[in-house]
């Protein structure tokens, strides 16, 4: 009565986030902050709707921005991240440890 093996789907891999797309990421994450910034500077030529346009996309940019980039960076720092290399040699050793188990009954 030994426990099944957990079955792995194919696309439950192409789900899980690299390390390089976090980074990623993070450049895109800070190219919004860029774009807030300098949206944010031109928004003291801008006049009547446009400074709440402009202003609202400065918000929207930087909240996202920042929130992009802190969020891959937690992620990072924490390894929550498939590593393809270290995974499948994991998945390997796993493999055969239940193999062996369900040999020897």
């Amino acid at each position: 009565m030994g426990k099944e093996p957990e079955k792995t789907d194919k696309n439950d891999i192409l789900k899980k986030t690299t390390a390089t797309n976090l980074w990623l990421r993070i450049f895109v994450g800070g190219f919004l902050v860029y774009l807030a910034y300098t949206i944010g500077i031109e928004l003291g030529d801008a006049s009547g709707k446009d400074i709440w346009i402009l202003g609202g996309a400065t918000v929207v940019f930087a909240v996202f921005g920042i929130a992009v980039t802190v969020w891959s960076l937690y992620r990072l720092i924490k390894k929550d991240y498939y590593d393809p290399l270290f995974d499948a040699v994991a998945d390997e050793e796993s493999d055969e440890g239940v193999d062996e188990n369900n040999n020897s009954q």
